[in-house]
């Protein structure tokens, strides 16, 4: 059942226009396989997201293995290195469907929105997303483009 109302929800969004399934490189997803990285609002890639707006990722995946979530890290890739982005809320379980605890073979949404935050560095870069378990190991790891303006 819930695998269906996830296939409904992610079938509604993207003929509304304003999502996009944005190609992404798994970066080391060693208890998860990712399906698909979703952002709002996003009609084209790379996904042009403006600060002070809202936006959303929805990151689609199925556990390999059991995992006791925990926290996640996002990370903007500059000519300097990775510069870690600030995470209000950042809790995996606060943001998963259907709820953690994560179990082995189900099909999970993780769907984090919030504000693009005025001091987000401007420009394109690749994000990297990072879901993490409770012993701050990453779990789930995908590197998509934005713009930000």
């Amino acid at each position: 059942m819930h695998l269906v109302a996830l296939f409904i929800c992610c079938v509604f969004l993207s003929l509304s226009g304003s999502i996009f399934a944005v190609e992404f490189k798994d970066c080391g997803s060693s208890k998860a396989h990712v399906m698909a990285v979703i952002i709002s609002p996003c009609p084209s890639e790379p996904c042009i997201l403006h600060k002070g707006h809202h936006a959303s990722v929805i990151i689609t995946f199925m556990a390999s293995q059991s995992v006791s979530a925990g926290g996640t890290k996002v990370q903007a890739a500059l000519t300097t290195g990775f510069r870690t982005i600030p995470m209000p809320d950042s809790d995996v379980c606060g943001h998963l469907t259907p709820a953690c605890p994560v179990l082995a073979k189900q099909l999970y949404s993780y769907t984090y929105a919030s504000v693009v935050r005025g001091e987000t560095p401007s420009g394109q870069m690749t994000i990297k997303w990072e879901l993490l378990d409770t012993k701050k190991d990453p779990f789930l790891c995908v590197q998509f483009e934005v713009q930000i303006v």
